[in-house]
């Protein structure tokens, strides 16, 4: 037990993280380190609590103080007009003062759980790989600069001897249907919608993604980009997948976008849970990613996406918020 890393985490109790954290238990690590912004936090066997915050360069140097190896996947996700100077200050800044505390800790392995917005929207490239370039276009959400600008501060800190692996999640399915974009999917499909935004994506069930950060933990530092995803799916095949599973009719009727904005719009003005106009404007583009590298190289394993819907319907009938 002794020779195991000592690891720090941050966002355990994120969508994300708590998955991660369930994955490092159950592959054996008992030397776990938890960032959380207030104590008391909640419970966990062989994992050790600490209060910090990514905006306290010196409660970060605590936090860091012998760990072997950091898996940041703390970060905000949002879409709303307001919250764009929030998601700079967490995303980018935040990421930054935690490349320098893991610097000055002498850290091993800075892995850092990213997006794959950070590789932003390319409309003339139908295929896109961790090769691509950065470019602003009208498709690019003040999230997807704020990874970014993420990113660039942990290549910095590679450059200034960090060792690191950054990995690339595309849209991610929580089955315990606790992150946005599973509750959006439940509660469309549960209402009965007819109709289906006309655009699509990569998808991930989280539990392979944290089975991968668990993996990248065990392996060396690869000091390059890999794209995390699955399935290619149009939000109708998704929906009908997902109707399905539930018993309930699927969408037949590709909705006009005039309306979804329209939707979008009333949303932003009355603070409702749907979704948001730039969230509409993503819904009808297809993006495609190649995630080859994940799993030829690296050995990244992906679950069918039925098995993944049909635990989101388990998942949300134990959700009151559904």
């Amino acid at each position: 037990m002794a020779s195991l890393p000592h690891i720090a985490l941050t966002g355990g109790t994120g969508h994300t993280g708590r998955w991660i954290l369930k994955a490092l238990q159950e592959q054996g690590y008992t030397r776990i380190r938890c960032l959380t912004r207030s104590l008391p936090a909640p419970p966990s066997k062989d994992v050790e609590w600490v209060e910090g915050d990514l905006s306290d360069p010196f409660s970060l140097e605590d936090f860091l103080e012998g760990v072997d190896i950091l898996i940041h996947a703390a970060g905000m996700e949002s879409y709303r007009f307001l919250d764009k100077a929030r998601l700079f200050e967490v995303n980018a800044k935040g990421t930054g003062h935690l490349v320098n505390a893991a610097l000055f800790k002498g850290v091993g392995h800075f892995i850092h759980v990213s997006s794959a917005e950070a590789l932003g929207r390319h409309p003339l490239i139908p295929l896109l790989d961790e090769q691509v370039e950065w470019v602003r276009s009208p498709l690019t959400t003040p999230f997807a600069e704020s990874r970014y600008e993420a990113e660039l501060e942990v290549w910095r800190g590679m450059q200034e001897g960090l060792s690191v692996s950054v990995l690339q999640p595309v849209m991610i399915l929580d089955p315990s249907c606790r992150n946005r974009l599973s509750r959006l999917l439940i509660r469309w499909v549960e209402q009965e919608r007819p109709w289906f935004p006309d655009g699509g994506g990569c998808f991930v069930d989280v539990r392979d993604l944290a089975d991968f950060v668990v993996k990248r933990v065990a392996a060396p530092p690869c000091g390059e980009r890999i794209l995390v995803g699955a399935d290619h799916l149009s939000f109708r095949e998704l929906l009908e997948r997902l109707a399905l599973e539930g018993g309930l009719r699927p969408p037949r009727k590709p909705v006009a976008r005039r309306w979804a904005d329209a939707l979008a719009l009333w949303n932003r003005l009355t603070g409702g849970p749907g979704m948001h106009p730039q969230e509409v404007r993503l819904a009808f583009q297809s993006v495609r990613y190649d995630t080859a590298l994940s799993r030829e190289r690296y050995g990244c394993r992906y679950r069918e996406i039925r098995e993944t819907l049909a635990d989101m319907w388990r998942g949300a009938g134990n959700q009151s918020m559904v």
